[in-house]
């Protein structure tokens, strides 16, 4: 494993329970989103199709519960990251704040403020985000899609097979795109540092201005 990796799950690991629960919630909510397609297939074969009232009724009933029950799931499952996912980020920003007070006043003279921040506003929460929201959204992916290319070639194999045949194309333009995405979002986070550098060392100056022009001079004989 990467050891910048590691060093990012070790502040993730603290959380791990609060992660499963999270992951558990986010699994039992990505699977009642798998229900819905099979019960519109069951609300149009069965109640319209065959003319059913009753299976009308009951269909549309467990529709609107699956709806609602996924819908609060997602909620909540949305609240409880939030939680622990600011618990982490405040963990990630004390520790990196607590090792900028250690470094030595050259490492200041030679890098620009802006970049710091840059690196505590935006960089931290990336890591953050990489080592605890990747790792649920890709297991919540993953159900997502073998479940769906299950209910796929169990409700029609040859539709799904045309389906199935787009993906190699897909997979290919998505690597590319990724690619050059890379090299921008890089691009974006240096003209954004020194975006923040410009500002802070501009506002700094402003002060000193104001102070000086403030200070009353000193006569001249």
């Amino acid at each position: 494993m990467n050891p910048a990796f590691r060093r990012a799950l070790s502040y993730v690991v603290p959380y791990w329970r609060r992660l499963a629960l999270v992951a558990a919630l986010s699994l039992v909510s990505t699977a009642l989103s798998l229900v819905l397609p099979y019960l519109s297939k069951t609300l149009v074969d069965r109640a319209l199709i065959g003319r059913n009232l009753g299976a009308l009724y009951r269909i549309v009933g467990l529709f609107a519960l699956t709806s609602i029950a996924g819908f609060a799931l997602t909620a909540f499952t949305g609240l409880r990251y939030t939680r622990v996912s600011a618990d982490i980020l405040f963990d990630m920003r004390l520790a990196l704040y607590r090792h900028l007070q250690q470094l030595s006043p050259r490492f200041y003279a030679r890098t620009p403020l802006g970049d710091i921040l840059a690196r505590v506003n935006n960089d931290v929460g990336e890591i953050q985000r990489v080592a605890a929201e990747s790792l649920l959204a890709w297991a919540g992916n993953v159900l997502f899609l073998v479940g769906s290319v299950g209910a796929m070639f169990w409700l029609d194999a040859r539709l799904a097979l045309v389906g199935v045949a787009a993906v190699p194309a897909s997979v290919w333009a998505l690597r590319r795109v990724r690619a050059q995405l890379a090299q921008r979002v890089k691009a974006v986070r240096e003209a954004s540092a020194g975006v923040g550098t410009f500002l802070i060392e501009t506002l700094q100056a402003v002060r000193l201005v104001v102070t000086a022009a403030t200070t009353p001079r000193s006569s001249t004989p």
